[in-house]
């Protein structure tokens, strides 16, 4: 086992990609649900042991499909950068190219679907990886050539007009792009927002009227770089704050908030809270057993608020193996309505999607 922590347990890379067909399943699968579940994750195909860290993984996207009540496939597959194709010998990632990617092109950080396509993306900069249904990686992405940087992690979809909004942040520049990209696929509107540290920007939201921009002191280390390890540090000296952008300004109308920001890498139970009467209600399967980041999907376009269910990728220590579970969501304390049985267990990784057969 190695002694790098991100390189052992659950976090450790699972060998080479898979494709495994019908599933064993425990209790019954909702037939509503119809579509991907799909997570993605760090998923080393060379690590140094003495610098690597979690978040500069090569990505793997694993995903679950679900038609008409049966648990049709699971696939694994590298988002193929420089890195993988060298390793495995294949052939070069297609697509454009920025001079500054990281990684060679490493997305590892969330998977989505927007304007009819799925894209792996992540953090600093990188350019989003198109991958077709089954998960094959088609090539790197600037949205028709409407993207004049990277992208980012974290968008944010605005319900009411299908945009995109992104915080795009990158090691080799003293701003913060903000980045729309419409609901046709295309980038309608960018704004380049200084700020001094260069600093890693994890998430962003936004409102009716604002687009809210993190600038927190975790920033660009340089000399982390040159050792070839995780290129930012935390320097609380370099201090706190959250800008108000308007959603249709400039930067110079961003106005000076502050923050603080919480930890914590793995989940032995899923919580559901109700904040109108502040009672809080938790699913739990026994210790050996960790949850990787919920996906709520409604049960129907125009059900309540929390009519439909809840799917979540697991991970058991006793057996070394991983499921699926799907929960309803008004009886979140209790059984799971069915339990997937994957053939591999999945490593913890970041972040997922429900990819619905209708979008």
């Amino acid at each position: 086992m190695s002694e790098n922590p991100y390189l052992s347990g659950n976090f450790a890379p699972v060998d080479d990609e898979r494709s495994d067909t019908a599933l064993r399943v425990t209790g019954q699968i909702p037939r509503e649900l119809s579509g991907r579940l799909l997570r993605i994750g760090p998923n080393p195909v060379a690590a140094n042991p003495a610098t690597y860290h979690w978040f500069i993984g090569n990505g793997m996207v694993h995903g679950v499909r679900l038609r008409e009540g049966r648990a049709e496939w699971y696939r694994r597959r590298y988002v193929r950068d420089d890195e993988v194709v060298a390793a495995k010998g294949w052939p070069p990632v297609p697509g454009v190219r920025r001079e500054n990617e990281l990684g060679g092109g490493t997305a590892n950080t969330n998977v989505i679907a927007h304007a009819g396509k799925i894209f792996a993306i992540v953090e600093a900069g990188n350019l989003p990886v198109e991958l077709d249904a089954d998960l094959e990686t088609i090539g790197r992405s600037d949205f028709g050539g409407t993207l004049p940087g990277g992208f980012s992690a974290h968008p944010k979809r605005d319900p009411v007009t299908g945009e995109l909004w992104a915080a795009v942040y990158t090691p080799f520049a003293d701003l913060i792009q903000v980045v729309a990209v419409g609901k046709d696929g295309r980038v309608r509107k960018t704004v380049d927002v200084p700020v001094p540290g260069r600093p890693m920007v994890h998430d962003c939201a936004i409102t009716e009227k604002y687009f809210v921009l993190l600038d927190m002191p975790v920033v660009f280390a340089p000399e982390a770089l040159e050792q070839g390890g995780f290129p930012y540090q935390w320097k609380p000296d370099y201090g706190c704050r959250v800008g108000l952008l308007p959603r249709e300004g400039s930067a110079q109308d961003v106005v000076g908030y502050t923050a603080q920001i919480q930890r914590g890498l793995t989940l032995n139970a899923l919580l559901k809270h109700d904040l109108r009467d502040g009672k809080s209600e938790r699913h739990h399967e026994g210790h050996a057993r960790t949850f990787m980041e919920p996906i709520f999907v409604p049960r129907t376009p125009d059900a309540a608020e929390d009519d439909g269910y809840v799917m979540a990728y697991t991970y058991d220590a006793e057996t070394d193996t991983s499921d699926v579970v799907i929960l309803h969501a008004q009886d979140f304390a209790g059984e799971p309505l069915a339990t997937i049985h994957l053939p591999s267990r999945v490593p913890y990784g970041f972040h997922g999607n429900w990819l619905p057969d209708a979008a």
